[in-house]
C-alpha cells in the first residue's frame, strides 16, 4: 500500500473525484472543502491531500485543511485507512482528531494510536424533494454585509450550542461569514422587519449544496423560524438546478432530526467527529 500526497486540491480531485462522487453526500466534507479553497492551484501550508493506493487502485482518501483529518474508504477491509493512519502518525502526529463515517473514523483512531473521546455522532441527511409544510410568518432573504456583526455573533452562539469540539477563532468565523455573504450563500429569515433565524450553504459539490449554521436565538425559538428558513433555502438550492441538499445533525438531538425529516431530509449515514486526547 502506497500513500500518494498531492500538492493541491485540484491535483487531488483530478485523481479522486470519480470515486468521491459515487457517494457525493457522504463525501461532501472532503469534496466541499476542496472546492471551497480559493485557488486550487496554490500549495496550502499545513494542508494535506492523500490517497492510499494498492497497485493502480485507490483504496482510501484523506484531506486535512485545519485541525482534523477527514477520511473515507472505497473498500470494506480498510487497509488503506490503516496506511493513512500510519502516514499521519509519522508525518503529522499532532492532528487533533478525525472525521468520517463512524466505522472508518474509529478504525483510523485505533490505528493512529492515540486515546480519543468520541466527541459527537453526526447523522448525514440527504434531500431530493421538498415536503410541503405550513411556514412561519416572514420570508427568506439573502444576507448582506450590513448583517455581518449579527451573523458573526450568532455563528459563535451556534458553535457553542453545538458543543463543537474545536471552536473556530473569531477571525476564522469573520472570514467564513464574509465569504459566504459575498458569494450569496448566507440567508436570513425576516419577520416584522427583524432577523429571527439564519442558515447558510456551507459547502458545494457538483450536484449538491450542504446547509449548515442553522441558528435561531432562544428568544425567537418555538415559532418554526428555523424550519421555515431551511425549507425555503433547500427549495432555493433545488430550483438552482442542484440534485440534492445535504446537512448534518447531532444524533443526540431528536428535535432537530424530526424537524429536518418533516422537510424531506432522509438520514443516510452516521459519521463520527472524534477528538484526540494529547
Amino acid at each position: 500500500m502506497n500513500i500518494i500526497p498531492y500538492k493541491n486540491p485540484q491535483e487531488f480531485l483530478q485523481n479522486t473525484l470519480h470515486l468521491l462522487e459515487k457517494n457525493e453526500i457522504e463525501n461532501n466534507l472532503i469534496l466541499g472543502l476542496c472546492n471551497g479553497l480559493i485557488d486550487n492551484q496554490k500549495k496550502f501550508d499545513g494542508c494535506v491531500f492523500l490517497n492510499a493506493i494498492d497497485g493502480n487502485d485507490i483504496k482510501s482518501s484523506s484531506i486535512k485543511t485545519l485541525h482534523k483529518a477527514m477520511v473515507t474508504s472505497y473498500d470494506d477491509n480498510m487497509l488503506g485507512v490503516k496506511a493513512l493512519a500510519e502516514y499521519y502518525k509519522e508525518y503529522f502526529p499532532r492532528i487533533k482528531g478525525v472525521v468520517g463515517k463512524s466505522t472508518i473514523a474509529i478504525k483510523f483512531s485505533n490505528w493512529f494510536g492515540k486515546q480519543f473521546v468520541e466527541s459527537k455522532v453526526l447523522i448525514v441527511h440527504k434531500l431530493e424533494s421538498i415536503n410541503p409544510l405550513p411556514l412561519s410568518e416572514g420570508s427568506i432573504v439573502q444576507a448582506s454585509m450590513e448583517d455581518v456583526k449579527l451573523i458573526i455573533d450568532w455563528s459563535i452562539n451556534f458553535e457553542n450550542d453545538a458543543n463543537s469540539s474545536i471552536k473556530s477563532s473569531y477571525n476564522e468565523i469573520l472570514t467564513s461569514v464574509v465569504r459566504r455573504i459575498e458569494s450569496g450563500n448566507f440567508y436570513k429569515w425576516i419577520c416584522d422587519g427583524e432577523i429571527v433565524s439564519i442558515a447558510a450553504i456551507v459547502r458545494q459539490t457538483t450536484n449538491a449544496c450542504i446547509i449548515g449554521v442553522v441558528y435561531t436565538p432562544s428568544y425567537y425559538r418555538g415559532k418554526g423560524y428555523a424550519t421555515s428558513c431551511v425549507h425555503k433555502l433547500s427549495e432555493t438550492v433545488l430550483e438552482r438546478g442542484f440534485k440534492y441538499c445535504g446537512l448534518y445533525t447531532d444524533k443526540a438531538n431528536p428535535t432537530s432530526n424530526n424537524i429536518y425529516k418533516n422537510i424531506g431530509y432522509v438520514p443516510i449515514e452516521e459519521h463520527s467527529d472524534i477528538e484526540f486526547i494529547d
